[in-house]
């Protein structure tokens, strides 16, 4: 290794990028795997999940009804605990006369700590959630409000929203980072005031079952679902909707459920009404993918260059071989030898992930842990990599090293010709190519469907908009104030005030019919929110037909309602005019039979209010004066930090007690593609390095081959070729190569993409030109990698070539 420092540097260097990015993707997997998994009852817990059509929408859903777990549990033996848990939806905590924001913060049944085994530090877990108005902190939100950690806060109270006095039972450690759910807090579920024990068509609380041990989850479900079903929903569809289940079901609509195992949470699941964004299980395959390809394309390269040096160790293997080496001695050395090269490279790149990591957590957006190579599979993985990784990139050299016959490699500078070998070569740096490829095509439509995501026409503006968050402790009086206040400060054009903004968030669906309560047609599921008279014109939405609200209005509006044009046809109106003036019912409390009725005013256009992975959906708005959050139509500013401080000052005059807490609405809609802007991150730097990496391939293959066709380059050159013609001689076998992988990589990335695009309702078209731009950065790359070493080789004295003839 030492006498080839350089063919040495390249090919450690080459191997450590590699495995860096191996070790890097191994991380990342190793902790999407791993959630949930720290639960010792893991094994044996299942989430209740719901599949719903009612009213042409179908909901796939991780939520059940209020009482479906503690009628599970009493029916169903199997069940050992069942524990509910509901989102709080809080937005203040009193300190001092502070209220701070404060999310995170979770409803739970007494039985939590049976189905989650958090660590206690203070209080007793059999008892902490079994009394209305009591709370469970983590040890961080226990330092947040009382300070000193070592202090017990059993006992203590908390004032959350300004109404609901809370007392402190327990502080638990803080919660993995590897669950589905996050929490700070957990408030007892006997404290949740809208909890009934009859609420069989409310879908909103996420139920877990514990089974005993020896239970048969997939045989046991079906079962108690269809007792559930038959025992409790069959009276009450009667009793609600006037109609019979088998009538339900001819109508094609359906209640189904199901479970899902604790550990497949994570990746395998991405309903509605996720406690935490969900992962994918798509994606750790594809990264796994692309780590062993990317391994794969370092060892080839490891071949490539090795073998390209074949000359210069032929003479060695020569003499070795007359001094009476054998072929099995020689094949050991040469595979030590790369067992050395790849260990050197593995301590290199092990040193430098340490480094890379921190900047790969922000582009993944993970909290990784360096230490965590350290844990018994990553571990024995990487103790185990340089014997595999240099078993399967030194055999091939070893073997054709190995090959040489004494006489023909004494008898001049080459090795001979190895026309198998030469094959083989190119097999694999068209399979590099085609991976690279494969990878730059993925990213290139990723960055295309996220400028398309970012392009599209919404049906709202969502530049410009500041929201005011979090003040849902606010009565309307003093929301109405403190929107006159922001309207008066230069730079604000338009104020609303609302309690919905159309990004996405937790939210349900309201049932409604077609004319009065008395009348009940085809029901229809929407959302149903609530806004001001200033909220369309602040958003920058159209109106299709009608009007909208008017201030002056208020007392006739308030049972005026504005739908847009999907809830239109939903409804069966043949036109928006037909829609005006026409009744609409609103299921207020189906469970006890209270309704809601308003009159249609308005029609507006449609605009999307979720993800463009859904369809634009049935919506309504009513009016109304309350509201959590105050939306900003502000002029553009070369000093918005300027004007956000103006508009936290005028807060403060209206409300000191109340923390300022703001968010730019095009940043907010940007988070619902979080996932995906990772997604195209990764890919970007990980395509980036395959193609690098693949380029020092072809730099080893252009180099064999220039070291076999030397002295013909020399007699070209003393014939009168041209250093154009050389170029060209060299380099087109390499570029047909790139080609032949782009003919490869195009069908097979034009399969995966469309398959990732099929997860949006909304999508842009796989176009040629996308798969030309990808191939065409190839080729370009390649050309210019193949061509640098080529023009080098036709411009070298051709005396040189032929001073050994």
């Amino acid at each position: 290794m030492w006498r080839y420092k350089g063919f040495s540097a390249i090919n450690i260097a080459g191997l450590m990028i590699g495995l860096v990015c191996c070790l890097l993707i191994c991380l990342y997997v190793f902790d999407e795997l791993s959630y949930d998994r720290w639960n010792p009852k893991a094994d044996r817990i299942y989430r209740i999940n719901s599949d719903i059509k009612f009213g042409e929408r179908d909901y796939v859903m991780c939520l059940t009804a209020d009482p479906m777990g503690p009628v599970m549990a009493k029916d169903n033996p199997q069940i050992e605990k069942q524990v509910r848990i509901h989102n709080y939806y809080a937005t203040v905590v009193r300190k001092g006369e502070d209220n701070i924001p404060q999310g995170n913060l979770l409803y739970a049944d007494s039985t939590l700590f049976d189905v989650f085994p958090f660590k206690v530090l203070q209080g007793d877990a059999k008892t902490a959630l079994a009394a209305p108005g009591t709370i469970v902190l983590t040890e961080s939100m226990a330092k947040k409000y009382f300070g000193n950690a070592n202090a017990s806060v059993v006992g203590q109270t908390l004032l959350i929203d300004n109404y609901n006095l809370v007392r402190v039972t327990a502080v638990i450690e803080d919660l993995p980072s590897n669950m589905h759910f996050y929490a700070e807090g957990f408030v007892s579920m006997a404290s949740f005031q809208n909890s009934r024990e009859n609420a069989w068509g409310s879908h909103n609380f996420h139920t877990y079952l514990l089974l005993r041990d020896g239970v048969d989850a997939n045989s046991f479900f079906p079962r108690a679902e269809q007792n559930y079903v038959k025992t409790y929903l069959y009276p009450w569809i009667q009793k609600t909707l006037g109609m019979t289940f088998d009538d339900l079901k001819k109508s094609g609509n359906f209640l189904k459920y199901s479970i899902i195992p604790l550990k497949d949470i994570h990746l395998h699941s991405n309903r509605e009404g996720e406690l935490k964004p969900s992962g994918s299980i798509q994606y750790v395959w594809v990264f796994s993918a692309v780590a062993l390809f990317i391994l794969m394309i370092a060892c080839i390269n490891f071949m490539n260059l090795t073998t390209a040096q074949s000359s210069k160790r032929s003479k060695e293997v020569g003499i070795r071989k007359v001094l009476g080496s054998d072929q099995a001695a020689l094949i050991k050395q040469f595979l030590a030898e790369s067992f050395l090269t790849v260990l050197i490279a593995l301590i290199l790149a092990i040193g430098m992930m340490a480094v890379v990591l921190p900047a790969f957590n922000e582009i993944a957006n993970k909290e990784l842990s360096f230490f965590t190579i350290f844990q018994p599979p990553l571990l024995f993985m990487i103790l185990a990599l340089p014997f595999v990784v240099g078993a399967l990139a030194g055999s091939y050299p070893a073997f054709f090293l190995s090959r040489f016959q004494p006489l023909k490699v004494l008898k001049s500078n080459t090795g001979g010709k190895h026309g198998t070998g030469g094959k083989l070569r190119s097999v694999l740096v068209v399979f590099q190519f085609t991976m690279s490829i494969i990878l730059l095509s993925s990213t290139v439509i990723i960055y295309k469907q996220l400028g398309y995501i970012q392009n599209t026409k919404l049906g709202f503006q969502r530049e410009q908009r500041i929201i005011v968050q979090n003040l849902g402790t606010l009565n309307q009086n003093k929301l109405a104030t403190l929107k006159e206040s922001f309207a008066k400060v230069p730079g604000v054009i338009n104020a609303s005030i609302s309690g919905f903004l159309p990004v996405s968030s937790n939210r349900t669906n309201t049932i409604f019919y077609k004319g009065n309560g008395n009348n009940k047609e085809t029901p229809v599921s929407m959302q149903h929110w609530f806004a001001d008279a200033d909220y369309m014109k602040t958003m920058g939405m159209e109106l299709a037909s009608g009007r909208y609200f008017e201030p002056a209005s208020f007392g006739n509006d308030s049972v005026g309602m504005v739908l847009n044009e999907e809830a239109v046809k939903k409804f069966g109106f043949k036109s928006n005019e037909e829609a005006l003036g026409k009744d609409i019912t609103e299921y207020v409390d189906m469970d006890a039979q209270k309704f809601a009725t308003f009159h249609v005013i308005g029609v507006m256009k449609n605009f999307h209010f979720e993800s463009l992975r859904q369809t634009i959906g049935a919506l309504s708005i009513k009016l109304s004066g309350d509201g959590n959050r105050i939306t900003l139509h502000v002029s553009p500013q070369k000093d918005m930090p300027g004007l956000v401080k103006q508009l936290e000052d005028v807060f403060k005059q209206q409300v000191p007690h109340e923390m300022f807490s703001y968010a730019f609405m095009d940043e907010s809609y940007n988070n619902m593609y979080r996932a995906e802007t990772r997604v195209g991150r990764i890919a970007l730097v990980f395509a980036a390095l395959a193609i690098f990496i693949a380029c020092i391939g072809l730099l080893g293959l252009i180099a064999f081959v220039v070291q076999q066709r030397n002295k013909e380059i020399g007699i070209r050159k003393v014939l009168g070729a041209s250093t154009v013609s050389v170029v060209t001689l060299l380099s087109k076998d390499f570029i047909k190569l790139v080609i032949v992988a782009i003919v490869i990589a195009t069908p097979l990335a034009w399969y995966l993409m469309s398959s990732w695009l099929k997860d949006f309702a909304f999508s842009i078209q796989l176009h040629w030109w996308l798969f030309a731009f990808a191939g065409g950065v190839a080729v370009f790359i390649a050309l210019l990698t193949v061509g640098l070493q080529s023009l080098k080789a036709a411009l070298t004295n051709p005396i040189q070539s032929l001073k050994s003839e």
